[in-house]
């Protein structure tokens, strides 16, 4: 890969904090990188964005499908996937045990971490790299007497220091507004724990903060062990981890375990292999607004959580009667072979990924107004590939090579859940549901102690790939690439299965070329590359060709299909009209970059300059209302991405004999993105709370501002109006002046 467009993680520095996930070793470390971490939770899920989004987020769905893909030791790692989202009535947190898959990934460890957003490097991945990726490489095997290595810390999570206040409180800010803005009916329906002062669990002490907060103990430990000859070495890896927050008790445990083994049967043959297993427990928060989601059951809460630590406490008590278990566990692994005889060069390989979740939770009737609940939770996701790639490596005279590669990929995925939730069990002891087990029993699985609602599903897609690449170097001073790979996914739909990308590129190290005697300049390179990559569905609905799904429910819950086995219709149909004519979505992306060192390489400076079109992306666009649907899918939306991104390293004092050593490293990022256009030429559409508009970028927002207050009718002028749609032409009334305007959501 070219090096003008790798940005690697400084782990030197980052991998000594107690970072649980990629994500937090990742975030503020690498430019161009965005991380959203909305929540102090350890082992919560945070998605990464590389150069901008590609697409409007419309739902927690869309997160998944702008991520960048992260490969560890050359393997595409899998993660949920959010067809699950589809029987949820909220979309907070996904079912299961919504745990951060790039946990598992222990930076002991880790040997690097690098952000590849190069079109050529992109362009020989496939399809899935087109969000950029993120490459780790794990410690490997080597050479050399044997090696063992014990790293371990402990410590201690603060907890924040805060001032609770109860219900005056709140009262002396709300009434002021309430006397002065508000009507009658705005004063009858006054909050009624604050109404009466002498209510000792509102009005009374407020010190609750000692039961939410804490000060866990953090701990890990790793060993590792290295030993071997050039011809045959291993190394074996086992850690465990504890991370933990100061809030609400949640915590997650990882344990990992990692072998690796390289042999040599022959001089110019070399048999690689890898297996790494790992298992994840959380304890997650207690937070009403996760636990009612999934329950799909909204109790009263006019009044709020006591501030009062007694009456807090015996809420707190009532979690005892629940369970709350989520345990991930991942596997993943390779054999290789790399063979070289002379200037042939073979590389093959067979690797697969695994990882399954399983939550079982239950919640006494004690916390939801005497009705219990209990929810199962099994699904997986499996990735199996086999790649092979054949080279040769022509002399061309002095210094000058040319690569020539070809190979092709294999790639079989498998995402499938198992989900049942119930109501209304016997009581807060028997939190199961005994079922008969005797297939031949009339009563055969039929729920007799809650009322049970079942939801399996499954979802498979293949991805076959067939690609040729060209490398030309001119010693050091030059090298140039180019790529072509056809993919064909089964998530497309027939008459558009294939697909073909292409990229080339160049970098030309100026240093060694025109300034080779110059000692005040170390490292001077430009590079300059051009890519198109197609982007596969990630959902194999549209594959079939036109159709519609059809829920038969009521109050927008996503439940049923039919009804007493009798297929049933009922309006809206809710996933939309899917018709013929989808093509592959593809990006184009430019980059150019700038390396340059001085000061015997102690000021290092990256710069990259990117501009990437995403064309040809679908888009749930609404219609009318009379036609059943709550949209129609519509490919044409493009969405331009354009910035820069800056890394500076200065070893200020730098590492040798002294025992101190200093190293500053900073990085900037500007983004900006435009939606360039929408699906049968429109310039603006509304879907749901979100508002798209051409030129405009697609992830602003809009908001209403206040402008101050009308204080009776004549004020109002008569032709004021909303805007904008739907809502134009209705006069406003008696109240706040508003006016709309666009904001946007910088990174």
């Amino acid at each position: 890969m070219p090096k003008a467009h790798i940005n690697s993680v400084p782990l030197r520095y980052v991998s000594s904090q107690p970072y649980i996930s990629l994500q937090q070793l990742v975030k503020g470390n690498a430019a161009g990188t965005y991380i959203q971490e909305s929540t102090g939770e350890p082992g919560t899920e945070q998605p990464i964005f590389i150069q901008g989004i590609a697409a409007p987020l419309l739902s927690k769905r869309e997160l998944y499908d702008q991520q960048a893909v992260v490969y560890l030791n050359g393997v595409p790692l899998t993660q949920d996937n959010p067809f699950a989202y589809e029987i949820q009535k909220y979309d907070f947190n996904r079912i299961g045990t919504a745990t951060n898959l790039l946990a598992t990934i222990s930076p002991s460890n880790i040997e690097s971490i690098e952000v590849i957003k190069d079109p050529v490097t992109l362009a020989s991945l496939g399809p899935l790299a087109a969000n950029d990726v993120i490459w780790i490489t794990t410690k490997n095997a080597h050479s050399g007497l044997r090696e063992i290595n014990v790293n371990a810390y402990m410590g201690v999570t603060g907890k924040p220091a805060i001032t609770p206040v109860n219900a005056a409180c709140e009262n002396s800010f709300r009434r002021p507004f309430y006397d002065k803005y508000g009507s009658v009916i705005d004063r009858l329906n006054y909050a009624p724990y604050l109404r009466d002062s002498t209510n000792g669990d509102y009005y009374g002490a407020a010190n609750w903060d000692g039961l939410y907060y804490s000060n866990p103990m953090l701990y890990s430990a790793d060993l590792s062990l290295t030993s071997g000859s050039d011809r045959a070495n291993f190394r074996f890896f086992t850690s465990a981890t504890k991370n933990a927050s100061s809030a609400d008790k949640t915590n997650i445990n990882r344990y990992t375990g990692s072998f690796f083994i390289n042999v040599a049967p022959i001089k110019w043959l070399m048999v690689s292999s890898v297996i790494n297993c790992n298992r994840l427990d959380r304890n997650r928060n207690r937070n009403i607004r996760d636990r009612l989601a999934e329950q799909r059951y909204i109790p009263d809460l006019t009044n709020p959580l006591t501030p009062n630590k007694n009456r807090y406490g015996n809420y707190l008590n009532e979690f005892d009667k629940a369970i709350d278990n989520n345990v991930s566990n991942v596997i993943q692994g390779y054999v290789a072979i790399a063979a070289n005889i002379n200037n042939i060069k073979y590389k093959g390989r067979i690797a697969f990924d695994y990882n399954e979740g399983i939550r079982d939770a239950f919640w006494p009737a004690t916390l939801l107004e005497g009705n219990n609940f209990v929810s199962s939770y099994f699904g997986y996701n499996q990735r199996f590939m086999a790649s092979n790639t054949l080279g040769y490596e022509f002399g061309l005279g002095g210094n000058q090579k040319l690569l020539i590669e070809g190979g092709q990929n294999f790639q079989a995925d498998i995402y499938k859940f198992d989900y049942a939730y119930a109501y209304n069990g016997p009581n807060d002891f028997i939190k199961i549901n005994v079922v008969n087990g005797d297939p031949n029993n009339v009563n055969y699985l039929i729920p007799t102690g809650f009322a049970v609602y079942y939801f399996p599903s499954k979802m498979q897609s293949r991805l076959a790939s067939f690609f040729g690449n060209a490398t030309y170097r001119l010693g050091e001073i030059l090298k140039i690439n180019a790529v072509v790979r056809r993919d064909g996914s089964s998530n497309m739909q027939p008459d558009h299965r294939w697909y073909t990308s292409y990229s080339a590129g160049a970098e030309w190290n100026i240093k060694q070329h025109l300034l080779a005697n110059s000692k005040k300049i170390n490292d001077l390179s430009l590079s300059a590359s051009w890519g198109r990559l197609g982007k596969s569905l990630s959902d194999d609905r549209f594959n079939a060709g036109p159709h519609y799904r059809v829920d038969l429910g009521w109050g927008a819950e996503p439940t049923l299909g039919s009804y007493a086995d009798i297929p049933g219709v009922s309006r809206p149909y809710t996933n939309g009209w899917v018709g013929y004519g989808i093509p592959w979505a593809y990006n184009e992306t430019t980059n150019i970059g700038v390396r340059f060192g001085t000061w015997h390489n102690r000021l290092k400076l990256g710069l990259d300059l990117y501009n990437r079109d995403d064309k040809d992306q679908l888009l749930p666009v609404p219609v009318a209302a009379e036609w059943g649907y709550t949209g129609a899918y519509k490919t044409g939306m493009a969405v331009n991405n354009m910035g820069a991104d800056l890394k500076i390293a200065a070893d200020l004092i730098p590492a040798g004999k002294q025992a101190f050593s200093r190293t500053v490293i900073a990085n900037a990022t500007y983004n900006k993105n435009k939606l360039k256009a929408l699906p049968g030429g429109l310039s603006e559409l509304i879907i749901g709370n979100t508002k798209l508009a051409v030129g405009q970028p697609v992830d602003a927002f809009w908001l209403y501002e206040n402008k101050g207050i009308y204080n009776n009718n004549s004020e109002v002028p008569i032709h004021q109006h909303f805007a904008p749609d739907p809502w134009r032409g209705c006069r406003p009334y008696p109240g706040f002046l508003h006016y709309l305007y666009r904001r946007r959501n910088d990174f």
